[in-house]
């Protein structure tokens, strides 16, 4: 989940408080107790039924989180704290790298177990290093950017044994609607493609 607090300064970790919150709670815990309940309590005596989808739909797993903190905090007219989970899962680094891989792969391959290609045959279609690189072909300009995102040998450089293993990290993963799958072909070498999921 995502969580914005802005201090408006530039260094707010270096900001002076009068007051100490956790101490102030440990005084008198019972009364932030019961205020944090007065929401979830009052929600629970409404019934009140929400235009909202399940969590389930959302995030397995959560349905107490639902049930006592998402659900109340809607009703009260706040905005709902699961929607900050796509945009989550949209603005991670990782999952941005492993989706412009498996599009420049299906776009420079194609799709289908027959477009399978061992993880060298995936790099020497891109050069090594830009100085080995096919040049002209925005496509195989395209998979080797995304390659170096996620296996670099310094900064220009692709590296094999890094590729390799993140091939396999990735092995069987749904990103965009698309799958990397694997086999071995005669010579027991692991062969890559992208299916449509």
């Amino acid at each position: 989940m995502l969580c914005n607090l802005d201090a408006k300064v530039e260094k707010p970790w270096q900001r002076e408080f009068k007051q100490n919150p956790l101490a102030e709670i440990e005084k008198d815990r019972g009364r932030f107790v019961a205020a944090a309940l007065t929401i979830p309590l009052g929600y629970f005596a409404a019934r009140r039924e929400l235009p909202i989808p399940s969590l389930s739909t959302v995030a397995n797993g959560f349905e107490q989180w639902n049930n006592f903190v998402r659900e109340p905090l809607v009703w009260l007219g706040e905005a709902d704290p699961a929607s900050t989970f796509e945009a989550a899962r949209g603005s991670d680094p990782k999952l941005q790298a492993k989706r412009a891989v498996f599009v420049a792969m299906a776009e420079t391959f194609g799709v289908g177990r027959e477009r399978g290609r061992t993880a060298s045959q995936i790099i020497e279609a891109v050069g090594f290093s830009p100085e080995l690189a096919l040049g002209g072909d925005p496509k195989r300009e395209k998979l080797r950017l995304a390659l170096l995102s996620v296996a670099p040998a310094g900064t220009k450089e692709i590296s094999p044994i890094r590729f390799g293993a993140w091939l396999r990290s990735a092995k069987r993963q749904i990103v965009g609607g698309m799958n990397l799958c694997s086999d071995h072909d005669r010579t027991n070498t692991a062969v890559w493609w992208i299916a449509m999921a």
